[in-house]
């Protein structure tokens, strides 16, 4: 629950989010800032936060909030 949480704040500083929004839905399909720089911050971001350093085989997969959630799990 503490990565989820932690996770979620990630998304909604990256994005500028509200903290109510639902952030659980979001993908870089519906999320239309959701560029090359801003999967780096998250990649940067997510590093950082849960002091890890990510696969680059894994960046390919930094494409939903779900997607994120699940590689942080294999660390």
């Amino acid at each position: 629950m503490k990565n989820l949480n932690a996770l979620e704040n990630i998304f909604i500083e990256i994005f500028d989010l509200e903290s109510n929004h639902d952030i659980s839905t979001l993908s870089n399909a519906t999320q239309k800032n959701w560029d090359s720089m801003m999967q780096v911050n998250l990649i940067v971001a997510v590093e950082s936060e849960f002091n890890i350093s990510i696969d680059p085989d894994d960046y390919e997969q930094f494409t939903s909030f779900e997607n994120i959630h699940q590689i942080i799990k294999k660390y």
